[in-house]
């Protein structure tokens, strides 16, 4: 579509993520990109989109319904959140533009298997914003792995327990992460990066998921600490998420070695001190490119895709893997059970994700149940809000 060598970005969503992370990595790519289009709902943050990229008044909407006539729009980059983003994609379809979509690709395993078809019927380069595959800790790892060099991978252990709750902007919902009805979970949805991360680390599909969550809050609704375990066909990970103090590092055991991810202070949002791989040679330690947030890296991928007329890395059947791995999650924490992939169709979760865990049977022992989340037993008695 791009009549020139850049390809033209209309951003949908101009919160934290975009303003912080989107921005700066398609800045960097100038000479591959440039943001033509802003839609965002908040005053606040359409004046910073105008301040920040010189966009006329024109070329910053509150309406999605701006981009129905432009034709100068060849990708839409999707930051709004979960709730709003299968409308998003739907109309990015039609018009025959690409797709870059933060994740979740959706709150519900149903609604991100639509998109996976609208995305499948369109003409276009559909890609999750799976970044974390790209920081330089990880991405220093898949070529050893790839190679062999630890041998088969067995287990993995990722733990991402020291992570501050950021609130998003304050001019649109800054607690809406805490809310089901928009962001479809607490911290395992808003750290599912450590889950594609896992399934990416243990080299095959995830297969089986046993989790326990809980809250510490005893008036809170969604979980703040979450233990996973995901099983591949060849291999196991357990991945401990939360939002607190907690302590943060990945290891990888092979048959023939194990390679290891250390930060500073063993803090998970701290500067990695050190990345290496242990086998029969002895320690070696690895090489990390440019600090990055990863962003830049999936915006690499998707201009190779469009140039080359391939696919990404991550298309939209991984982000709805994903999703229903983090919604088995759910349900594993609150029947107290293992559950299987993929999740049937029938199942109240697969159609309205967490807010289907009320008609699961419910393990009164589970933290879900003691802790009253989402409306499962205990102090929560309002009926979760059902996105249709």
């Amino acid at each position: 579509m791009a009549t020139s060598d850049r390809l033209r970005v209309g951003i949908v969503g101009f919160g934290n993520t975009a303003q912080w992370y989107h921005v700066p990595a398609l800045a960097r790519l100038r000479d591959r990109y440039e943001i033509v289009a802003v839609v965002d709902p908040s005053p606040e943050n359409r004046r910073r989109a105008s301040e920040q990229l010189e966009l006329s008044a024109d070329d910053v909407s509150s309406d999605i319904v701006a981009l129905e006539d432009r034709t100068d729009v060849d990708i839409i980059d999707i930051c709004a959140p979960p709730l709003f983003r299968k409308e998003i994609v739907a109309g990015a379809i039609r018009r025959g533009q690409h797709v870059v979509c933060e994740k979740p690709i959706a709150t519900t395993p149903r609604e991100a298997a639509e998109i996976e078809r609208l995305a499948e019927a369109g003409t276009g380069i559909f890609a999750m914003m799976h970044n974390y595959l790209h920081l330089p800790q990880y991405a220093a790892l898949w070529d050893p792995l790839r190679d062999g060099l630890i041998g088969d991978v067995e287990f993995v252990n990722i733990n991402a327990l020291g992570y501050r709750d950021i609130p998003g902007t304050a001019s649109y919902k800054p607690a809406w992460r805490r809310d089901p009805s928009i962001g479809g979970g607490g911290i395992l949805m808003d750290l599912m990066h450590y889950v594609y991360l896992a399934e990416r680390l243990m080299g095959g599909p995830i297969k089986r998921v046993t989790a326990s969550l809980r809250a510490r809050n005893p008036s809170e609704t969604v979980e703040d600490l979450a233990s996973c375990r995901f099983d591949s066909e060849s291999a196991s990970a357990v991945v401990n998420l939360g939002w607190g103090n907690g302590p943060g590092g990945v290891f990888v055991s092979g048959s023939q070695g194990r390679a290891v991810v250390r930060y500073e202070d063993a803090d998970p949002q701290a500067p990695v001190e050190e990345v290496f791989i242990v086998n029969d040679r002895g320690r070696r330690p690895l090489t990390l490119g440019d600090r990055t947030s990863g962003h830049e890296g999936v915006f690499r991928d998707v201009a190779r895709a469009i140039a080359e007329g391939g696919d990404p890395q991550t298309p939209a059947s991984v982000g709805v893997r994903i999703l229903e791995a983090v919604i088995a999650a759910y349900a594993s924490a609150t029947m107290g059970r293992s559950v299987d992939l993929p999740l049937e169709t029938a199942d109240p979760v697969y159609q309205l994700g967490v807010a289907g865990l009320k008609q699961l049977p419910v393990d009164a022992r589970s933290w879900v149940a003691r802790c009253g989340l989402f409306g499962v037993g205990g102090h929560h008695d309002a009926e979760p809000e059902v996105v249709a």
